[in-house]
């Protein structure tokens, strides 16, 4: 499989294992690649180093897709035996990359992205430096993403909480000059998760809506035509700013309607 690097941006990449990805997983890799990135400029690594670990954030997870669903999504805790079948994800998914000739240089950070600074992590149990630089930005912008994210078997942390737990791995599972990267842009990064998932949101109305995109353009109706009345009422910036938002979400619920009456069957067993 081939593929051209010039403009190559998340949707192209995206393609190559589009029918494998949840919009779901899409969501939490295009985070972790805007975390990444962030870390990786503030560390002044150089801009083609910079694009690397960013398309290999966008894939570091692909190797799930050979993990069942009911195995990433379980409630409870993992056996053992499911445990070691997650642990395999950084290997398939870099043999998956592998075979994508303009991405040779992503393989190793997406095969090592779960290695721990000590050489306590998986699946070589590489320590310090002999782990790839884009493998530990990798590692502490997955985990932090993980930390704030609500999955299925844990609740999401604050921002706070989230970066103290990462401050607490330092020199044990991540690298410390990671972890200062990403403790001098945690602002930018707090507005960039948030826009991360308003996007997500807005491209699931899309994407369920039944009717011709009704409610995503009626959503944009309510918004345009409220901030017409809003902006005569003097609110600052940030009042302003959560109005568009909520006018935009405000029948974001619909998307439990629309799954709940599009969703398939249960195979016949």
């Amino acid at each position: 499989m081939h593929c051209t690097r010039v403009n190559t941006g998340a949707g192209p990449i995206w393609r190559i294992v589009s029918d494998g990805v949840t919009f779901y997983g899409r969501s939490i890799s295009e985070a972790v690649a805007r975390y990444a990135e962030a870390i990786a400029r503030e560390m002044n690594l150089p801009e083609p180093v910079r694009k690397s670990i960013c398309y290999a954030a966008i894939l570091h997870d692909v190797g799930k897709i050979g993990i069942p669903d009911s195995i990433l999504t379980k409630p409870g805790d993992l056996s053992a035996e499911e445990r070691d079948l997650v642990a395999q994800h950084p290997m398939i998914g870099a043999n998956i990359v592998s075979h994508v000739s303009c991405m040779r240089r992503e393989v190793p950070f997406i095969q090592h992205h779960h290695e721990n600074w000590d050489g306590s992590g998986y699946p070589a149990g590489l320590k310090g430096a002999a782990i790839p630089l884009g493998a530990r930005v990798l590692r502490v912008a997955d985990s932090f993403d993980a930390m704030l994210m609500a999955r299925s078997y844990k609740a999401g942390m604050d921002w706070d909480d989230a970066l103290a737990e990462i401050r607490s791995g330092a020199g044990s599972m991540y690298d410390t000059r990671v972890v200062a990267a990403l403790e001098k842009n945690i602002e930018a990064y707090k507005l960039l998760s948030v826009e991360a998932q308003l996007n997500v949101m807005r491209m699931m109305v899309i994407a369920l809506d039944r009717k011709d995109n009704y409610t995503f353009r009626h959503s944009m109706d309510v918004r345009n035509m409220g901030l017409k009345i809003v902006q005569k009422l003097g609110l600052g910036k940030k009042e302003m700013k959560a109005y568009r938002i909520g006018a935009e979400l405000h029948d974001v619920g619909k998307i439990y309607i629309c799954l709940l009456y599009t969703s398939p069957s249960p195979r016949d067993s």
